[in-house]
């Protein structure tokens, strides 16, 4: 991670707190991701399907991209 890379995610996550409420058990749950694929390939979107479910599933309050994942022509 570059130079103040956590310290970024820390603080945005903070600052995403204070206008998210906590659950009642005073925790928030995070999804990771990192690369998100293969410019289409390699079953991307299903993945991408498959981890918005789990995402419902196990209530994400925030997703949190740790890069690889913008290109010259694209998203």
């Amino acid at each position: 991670m570059a130079k103040g890379g956590a310290a970024t995610v820390i603080l945005a996550v903070v600052l995403l707190c204070l206008c998210h409420p906590a659950k009642n058990d005073g925790s928030l749950s995070l999804l990771v991701v990192g690369d998100w694929g293969r410019k289409g390939a390699c079953n991307q979107s299903r993945v991408a399907e498959q981890m918005g479910r789990v995402g419902e599933k196990l209530d994400i309050d925030f997703v949190v991209s740790t890069g690889d994942n913008f290109y010259d022509s694209r998203v």
